[in-house]
């Protein structure tokens, strides 16, 4: 909870910019956003991944089957926080 809150508040001022040159990874955020029960969607760094965090491995799964279905050609794996 208080983790989540405080990613939530970060932001990263090259996601804009990322998005402007490399259109696929607004795509990417897009697809994420737009999965269930995705609780914080992000890039990591300058783009070289967007990530879901999600509730529990169930709803993560699901997102990454979801994403995985419309776009088969992606890198997409879920996996756990530690």
């Amino acid at each position: 909870g208080a983790f989540l809150d405080f990613l939530a508040r970060q932001r990263n001022d090259l996601t804009k910019a990322a998005w402007h040159v490399t259109p696929e990874i607004a795509e990417a955020d897009a697809a994420l956003r737009a999965s269930d029960h995705a609780l914080l969607v992000r890039m990591s760094g300058s783009g070289s991944a967007v990530f879901a965090i999600y509730e529990n491995d169930a709803h993560a799964q699901e997102g990454a089957s979801v994403v995985k279905a419309r776009y088969p050609d992606w890198w997409v794996m879920p996996t756990t926080l530690r």
